[in-house]
């Protein structure tokens, strides 16, 4: 299985534009989404299959059932047979977000 990498700004923005709305709708809803969130990234720790970014050389993955998408580009492994998935950010779906740049 490919491991799966956080960069260091899409863990940050994680925090403060996911985790910690969610924290303020409660526990269900926190709980409800993360999970979501969590099952798409594991699904492209097995298959990193996506649509082509908006961002160049990035690939998105919508989370189904919840209104984010899960950006990630593709890293050569160590030993080179797979190429590892780094999460760039989690956005939401209704973020600005023009062609060729990061949503504001």
């Amino acid at each position: 299985m490919r491991r799966i990498i956080w960069s260091p700004r899409a863990a940050t923005t994680y925090r403060r534009e996911v985790l910690d709305y969610l924290e303020q709708q409660g526990e269900p809803a926190l709980r409800r989404v993360t999970s979501d969130i969590e099952r798409t990234i594991e699904i492209l720790a097995q298959r990193p299959i996506g649509r082509p970014g908006r961002v160049s050389g990035t690939y998105e993955k919508l989370v189904v059932g919840q209104p984010y998408i899960v950006v990630y580009a593709l890293t050569r492994s160590d030993d080179g047979e797979e190429d590892n998935p780094v999460i760039m950010r989690i956005v939401h779906t209704v973020r600005d977000w023009p062609p060729g740049r990061w949503p504001r």
